[in-house]
């Protein structure tokens, strides 16, 4: 017998693939958690769906790289927020990102807030958004995903467009080797 209850219900027949990497407001888990806080506004359905926190890995910065004199340039990645986006970090980033991991995961395990029904995927090293997001989306059950990239706060706010009922029609995406349909938002 299972310890863990059957997951809820989910008419909407969708998973919530979260993707993250490192970024600069490590180790706190707030923006992620803003995020998951706006879940309530696409209806209480969208709440019971399954969500996959995709956690890419990073690579190690080397200090040879970052400029050594004022107003000299760097040799790879024009700075902390650019050699980040690439999945470099320094030591400090690293053990930033992963606190913010650990945290993740104690929030996820306490099924704390909004992380009910969540699962958390930690890529081994640095693979990409993309590959990131193919290996949650080869955890999938449901026809439909919701995709949302965690980045840098950027003062935009996520406009839900259409709901399932408009996604039915919309875009459909080849990903490992099936059909996946996609619901997107926009940012205005």
């Amino acid at each position: 017998m299972s310890a863990f209850p059957p997951p809820p219900p989910n008419p909407l027949d969708l998973t919530i693939i979260i993707t993250t990497s490192p970024i600069r407001s490590h180790p706190s888990t707030a923006l992620l958690e803003s995020i998951i806080d706006t879940f309530h506004y696409a209806g209480p359905e969208f709440l019971a769906c399954p969500t996959v926190i995709v956690c890419d890995g990073h690579r190690s910065r080397r200090e040879e790289d970052l400029p050594t004199r004022p107003g000299e340039k760097p040799r790879k990645y024009g700075g902390e927020k650019a050699a980040m986006r690439s999945g470099y970090v320094n030591d400090r980033q690293r053990d930033n990102y992963n606190e913010f991991k650990a945290k993740l995961k104690e929030k996820v395990a306490a099924n704390e807030g909004g992380f009910g029904n969540t699962e958390v995927l930690e890529m081994e090293e640095r693979v990409g958004y993309g590959f990131a997001l193919k290996a949650a989306v080869e955890r999938v059950t449901t026809e439909f995903v919701c995709v949302i990239q965690v980045r840098e706060e950027s003062g935009e706010r996520m406009v839900w467009e259409g709901g399932i009922e408009g996604g039915r029609e919309g875009r459909e995406e080849e990903l490992t080797n099936r059909l996946v349909r996609f619901v997107r938002g926009r940012t205005s």
